[in-house]
């Protein structure tokens, strides 16, 4: 009965936020644009300011600038996330004079811009809860902010009430939570393209201020250069790479030190493309690692503690994930998987490591796996030669519903944290 309660309670307050939320977001921001001219009109003039704000600044994604260029007059393809970045950028200087963007608004801040936040940061919070700890005082709480919230923006009492009595329809509530994640995502994405671009400023600025050091004491060059040849040489091979999905970052085998596999001609091939993606984690064998330095550790032990036994001639998985967000080369896409009895030849084996039966995974973990799931739909990433490695229609699934050895099962192969997440992908998950 608790169970049904929670479900029911996080169900109600996603499509509350969601479907009202979404429409009170779009009202308000056309209401602010300078001078009452249409969205169109607006975002005609600022097309420049809005192609930087996606190839310069990294605020918006590839894909949320296409939902505005060319502008079909098709509002509902514009989501909270992408409301927020227009009322930023577009809407009249006047109305949103004094708001800080990047933090949360203190109580006394109530201005329609400072409810634009509230409503991105309620979304965010519904993302990282799960249905059943949605009970009791935390969904008072999260339902009482957000019906302030509506009501400022200018929804009814008896809307709102009628959001939260009317019958849920099954259909809309899975949008609404696949909504939630999606723009979670996309969200997680655009943090990681400023990231990526604010490490290429600071090593800009790096090498200028190395050179000037140079030019002023030409004997601090020796021991500069020592000093740089003395890093982690782990880190020295992580590759970014861009695909249509966004960005994820790749370590080669060489980065993590691979020992070569054993009778590597006796090892099958991988038939590419293949039509499963069988996502797995490496359970009680390693931590959830966050740095990248501690999973190169990491995978050279996997592979390390797999071959010792005799049973493996190289790490069992054909890519491994950390926490960090860099996806790990193991066996890569050359050789068949070897961490699924009888399924290995139908498979490409991807394992986020760490433990996940009782917590998830962090966000970098999973966006670089939705990332990188849709980049070998196209590329390869050791070659980035365009041979995709999954079919496009490819089925999702973890290990705990592939597996068919009956002697050795992994009933908690990804972990309840992981599958948790995964069955929202519902494009490619079975």
């Amino acid at each position: 009965m608790d169970e049904e309660i929670s479900n029911t309670n996080y169900s109600r307050i996603s499509c509350l936020l969601m479907q009202e939320g979404t429409r009170r977001a779009q009202e308000v921001v056309l209401m602010n644009l300078p001078e009452r001219k249409s969205l169109a009109q607006v975002l005609c003039e600022k097309k420049n300011q809005l192609h930087d704000l996606m190839s310069k600044q990294r605020i918006i994604t590839r894909s949320q600038y296409d939902v505005l260029y060319p502008f079909t007059g098709d509002m509902s393809t514009i989501d909270i996330s992408l409301w927020l970045v227009l009322a930023r950028n577009i809407t009249m200087k006047s109305s949103r004079k004094g708001i800080i963007w990047n933090r949360s608004p203190e109580k006394h801040e109530t201005l329609w811009a400072h409810d634009l936040i509230r409503l991105r940061e309620i979304r965010n919070f519904l993302f990282h809860v799960s249905a059943p700890e949605l009970v009791g005082e935390k969904f008072n709480e999260i339902r009482t902010e957000l019906v302030h919230v509506l009501r400022r923006l200018g929804t009814s009492d008896a809307a709102i009430e009628d959001h939260m009595r009317r019958d849920l329809d099954p259909q809309q509530t899975k949008i609404c939570v696949l909504q939630i994640r999606e723009q979670y995502m996309e969200e997680q994405n655009v943090l990681l393209l400023q990231a990526a671009q604010h490490k290429r400023h600071t090593r800009i600025i790096t090498v200028v201020l190395s050179l000037l050091a140079v030019i002023v004491l030409i004997g601090v060059s020796l021991p500069l250069g020592w000093y740089f040849s003395q890093q982690p040489p782990c880190t020295k091979y992580v590759r970014r790479i861009t695909s249509n999905a966004g960005v994820f970052y790749f370590m080669p085998r060489k980065g993590w030190k691979a020992a070569p596999m054993k009778n590597s001609e006796t090892n099958q091939n991988l038939t590419k493309p293949v039509k499963i993606a069988a996502i797995f984690h490496t359970g009680i064998l390693t931590d959830r690692c966050d740095i990248t330095t501690d999973c190169c550790n990491q995978v050279k032990y996997i592979q390390k503690s797999q071959m010792s036994g005799g049973i493996f001639d190289d790490i069992s998985y054909n890519y491994l994930i950390g926490n960090d967000g860099v996806v790990y080369e193991g066996r890569g896409s050359q050789y068949m998987s070897a961490a699924c009895l009888h399924r290995n030849s139908e498979i490409v084996s991807i394992a986020i490591m760490g433990h996940y039966a009782c917590q998830k995974p962090g966000s970098e973990a999973m966006v670089a796996l939705y990332v990188f799931l849709d980049y070998i739909t196209n590329m390869t990433p050791e070659t980035q030669i365009k041979e995709p490695i999954l079919v496009q229609n490819y089925h999702l699934y973890g290990q705990c519903q592939i597996n068919i050895n009956k002697k050795v099962r992994f009933p908690d192969s990804p972990g309840a944290g992981v599958m948790q997440e995964l069955q929202f992908w519902t494009k490619h998950w079975v």
